[in-house]
């Protein structure tokens, strides 16, 4: 069987984004490795993981030190501070796209579900988005919540999270 994960936000590399996001950590090397931790305790060689963008701090050595280290088939969708698809490719990413789709074919469910890093703006009824970019903060009443998920790493424990658990914890 498959298992298909989703993160966003890493930020591998940020030290700022500690203080703007309020991350438990005392400083970036302490928050790079237990992302790590985190994301291979959990994600296996075998299983595939959507990223949803903002993978490290721009830096080429940055994206291969991490990106290299982590467990499972990587795909990752373009977030605003993912500039080079070159560097992601050599860090390992088999799949550099700017969004990613699972049809209901695949999913098994009513809906398709769009992968994106910005919240996607224009979800037809029978779409649903996983998402990051927003971090800590929630949706405004422009969107309905009932068919977005954040998956921002402050959003889900710093953990990759599987997509089956997402479509049960949302009721699509």
């Amino acid at each position: 069987m498959i298992n298909y994960f989703t993160i966003s936000d890493t930020h591998f590399g940020h030290d700022n984004v500690i203080k703007y996001s309020n991350r438990p950590f005392k400083d970036v090397e302490e928050m790079n490795e237990r992302l790590v931790e985190l994301w291979n305790k959990v994600v296996s060689n075998d299983d595939y993981v959507i990223f949803l963008g903002d993978f490290a701090l721009g830096q080429k050595e940055n994206i291969y030190k991490y990106g290299s280290r982590l467990n499972g088939h990587k795909i990752i969708v373009l977030g605003n501070h993912d500039r080079r698809k070159d560097f992601y490719l050599e860090a390992g990413f088999e799949q550099v796209v700017k969004r990613f789709d699972m049809p209901a074919e695949q999913t098994g469910l009513n809906y398709d579900i769009i992968f994106t890093h910005h919240p996607y703006l224009g979800i037809q009824s029978n779409e649903r988005n996983i998402h990051g970019h927003i971090h800590d903060k929630k949706l405004d009443n422009s969107f309905d919540t009932s068919k977005y998920f954040n998956a921002s790493v402050e959003n889900i424990g710093y953990t990759p999270i599987r997509i089956e658990q997402i479509i049960k914890t949302m009721g699509w």
